[in-house]
């Protein structure tokens, strides 16, 4: 059986290869607020961070082979879609789960589920003992050591002094779970496939959507729902020659020539929903 990377690329080496020049990135770290080069290789890059643990304490490799066969098939769609060749109902399924993954592989998706998670046990936890007696009864029940009074842990829990982190294997679940539901809406959208002014190129970032909220939804103070929305247009680069603009559902697909002016604009959208870098 071959064996598999432990290295774990959360944006696929090949995806970062379309935005290399001469095997080289120039990446703009946010928080040291500094430019620093770099390879796709060693790019974006977290340890096991794909690999499930058994039952026995092992690790399973599945989900990162799995996310192996959906990035080669989405290469494939994206030279395609360079060259402006017609891509089939199939590459465009391959595609659009692709670009779900991008969106819910990162680490900013997983800080995500972790608050959503770590807030909703609080308020769960809350609810279960409202009242110093109902902590006492609680820590009764459950056969606390004598040492924890319910005072104590009345002011643990309700003042928050903990947080709750989730499995990995949870996390890499919800992962797969947004990426299936994610993926159709993507499918479903028009699609408009732009390619960059021959003088410039698309940037990416670790966090690769960006969005164009018109101007009227902004002023409507309607909630902006990301990347089901259908009022808002989604941003994805692929490589530094094409990007994919999402829009509202109907499953058209057509090319677009981007000015220099166009391409910056779209690389601001998408750099100011970065993570790190």
């Amino acid at each position: 059986m071959p064996s598999v990377p432990k290295r774990h690329h959360f944006l696929p080496k090949f995806y970062l290869e379309g935005f290399a020049r001469d095997g080289s990135l120039w990446l703009y770290d946010r928080q040291r607020k500094q430019f620093r080069s770099g390879t796709p290789e060693k790019t974006a890059v977290i340890g096991h961070y794909y690999a499930l643990e058994t039952e026995s304490g092992g690790r399973d490799y599945s989900v990162e082979e799995f996310l192996s066969l959906v990035e080669g098939k989405a290469k494939e769609v994206i030279l395609r879609l360079e060259a402006r060749d017609e891509i089939t109902f199939e590459k465009r399924v391959d595609l659009a789960f692709f670009i779900a993954l991008l969106m819910a592989r990162t680490p900013k998706f997983e800080r995500e589920v972790q608050q959503i998670a770590d807030s909703t046990a609080k308020h769960i936890i809350k609810h279960m003992v409202p009242t110093v007696e109902a902590t006492a009864e609680f820590l009764r029940e459950n056969k606390a050591s004598s040492t924890i009074t319910p005072e104590s842990m009345f002011k643990f829990i309700h003042k928050e002094e903990f947080t709750l982190k989730m499995h990995r294997n949870f996390v890499i679940q919800a992962m797969l779970d947004k990426a299936q539901e994610f993926s159709m809406h993507v499918f479903l959208m028009n699609w408009t496939i732009a390619h960059a002014d021959e003088r410039t190129s698309f940037i990416t970032t670790d966090e690769p959507l960006g969005f164009i909220v018109p101007d009227e939804f902004r002023r409507s103070h309607a909630p902006v729902l990301g990347l089901a929305s259908g009022e808002i247009t989604k941003l994805v680069p692929l490589s530094q020659r094409v990007a994919l603009l999402a829009g509202n559902y109907g499953g058209e697909i057509k090319h677009r020539d981007l000015t220099r002016k166009e391409v910056r604009d779209f690389n601001i959208a998408v750099a100011t929903e970065c993570e790190g870098y």
